[in-house]
This record gives structure tokens, C-alpha cells and sequence, in this order.
């Protein structure tokens, strides 16, 4: 496992290295809780969600 790591490539290098996605089980939203502008403050979650892929033979670097 990495963890801060980056990887390079073209898109669609990148794109065609995807072979595997894992289940609804393993779906997680990441951002923050909320968007913290206005006055008040508006709570409205932002952020991505994504789950566990695979790619095969895309360059990348990170801390162990």
C-alpha cells in the first residue's frame, strides 16, 4: 500500500490500464462535510466518491 503518491501517464493509456472495480461495498465519499461559505456558514457536503480500481502499468511513486 502507498500512501501521498502520484502517478503519470496519458489519459488514455491511463483510461485502457483500468480492469477492475470493486463492489457498492467498497464505495466511500471523500471531500469535506461542508462548504464552509456565506454567512451563515451554507452545510452542503462537497467533495467525490469513489471505490477501490485497478490499473495495470501506470508509473507510481510514493512513500511506503
Amino acid at each position: 500500500m502507498l500512501k501521498n503518491c502520484t502517478y503519470t501517464g496519458t489519459t488514455p493509456a491511463f483510461w485502457r490500464s483500468y480492469d477492475a472495480l470493486c463492489n457498492a461495498d467498497h464505495w466511500m465519499m471523500y471531500g469535506t462535510p461542508n462548504c464552509g461559505k456565506g454567512r451563515p456558514v451554507q452545510v452542503r457536503r462537497t467533495g467525490h466518491s469513489a471505490a477501490p480500481a485497478r490499473f495495470r502499468s501506470v508509473r507510481v511513486e510514493g512513500l511506503e
